[in-house]
């Protein structure tokens, strides 16, 4: 026996919208900024160095994956839409065949 599948286009609206928020406030972090600051501190050593390394490739990967889910948040509203229309449709379609009979 297979599970039954239930979507609804709510959650999935609710799910992108919180995932948004979640992807704007990733990619606002910033968080090499703190390391940058801390390099400028020890620019003399090598460790500064890796310091400012680590700062850009945090702020980097902060930004990617505030994009990522940013465009997953997208998807999920572009899928609640489409099994809203889908549904209207079929309902429209089994109302004219159910008049007909």
């Amino acid at each position: 026996m297979s599970s039954t599948l239930r979507v609804d286009p709510s959650r999935l609206v609710a799910a992108a919208s919180a995932e948004g928020e979640v992807g704007a406030f990733v990619a606002a972090m910033a968080a090499g900024q703190s390391l940058t600051g801390a390099a400028a501190g020890v620019s003399q050593l090598r460790s500064g160095a890796a310091l400012a390394f680590a700062a850009s490739a945090i702020d980097k990967a902060g930004a990617a994956i505030g994009a990522e889910l940013s465009a997953h948040a997208d998807k999920l509203n572009t899928a609640a839409d489409t099994y809203r229309r889908t549904d209207d449709a079929l309902g429209s379609r089994l109302g004219q065949v159910a008049g007909t009979i």
